[in-house]
């Protein structure tokens, strides 16, 4: 627990001076006027993940159909692979950093897969293009299955059909 002591008396910490414990941070805080609880802080902060949540998976579509745009783009121009490769990247790091607060930890690992194929590319042949399509159809097979939480037999086989052969 931290326990402010107050210099003045307009409530103001001094950050030389606190005591430190266990068990969280001390609700001295709550009582300055004018200023939110932690507590209500956190009940906010929970309630808009909550409604960001709720668009999430039409978010990440949107992503993947990035990504599948960026992947046609590659096939239709191979020799020019820089653009739509950092696109790829970025994206898949997008939906990587997004997925797992949205309660969607396959997808972060799918994601990440992605991002460690992709990032070291300078072109891309048949078998890369394959493997961008086996990530990008996994991943739009999370989603349509609404595979949330943290399974690790299942994150064992999801990784294990990606590392199989087309």
């Amino acid at each position: 627990m931290i326990t402010w002591r107050w210099i003045d008396e307009r409530r103001q910490p001094d950050p030389t001076i606190c005591e430190w414990g266990i068990g969280g941070m001390s609700s001295d805080f709550d009582d300055i006027p004018g200023q939110r609880s932690i507590q209500q802080q956190l009940a906010t902060a929970a309630a808009v993940v909550a409604e960001l949540a709720d668009d999430y998976r039409a978010r990440a579509y949107r992503d993947l159909d990035e990504i599948a745009r960026a992947l046609a783009a590659l096939r239709d121009d191979p020799a020019h692979a820089d653009g739509p490769l950092s696109r790829v990247f970025n994206l898949a790091h997008d939906v990587k950093g997004q997925a797992g607060t949205f309660g969607y930890p396959h997808l972060t690992m799918v994601a990440d897969a992605l991002c460690a194929l992709v990032q070291p590319l300078a072109g891309v042949g048949e078998a890369e293009l394959r493997a961008i399509e086996r990530h990008l159809a996994l991943m739009r097979r999370i989603l349509d299955d609404g595979l949330t939480g943290s399974d690790e037999a299942q994150a064992r086989r999801l990784l294990k059909w990606l590392a199989s052969p087309a």
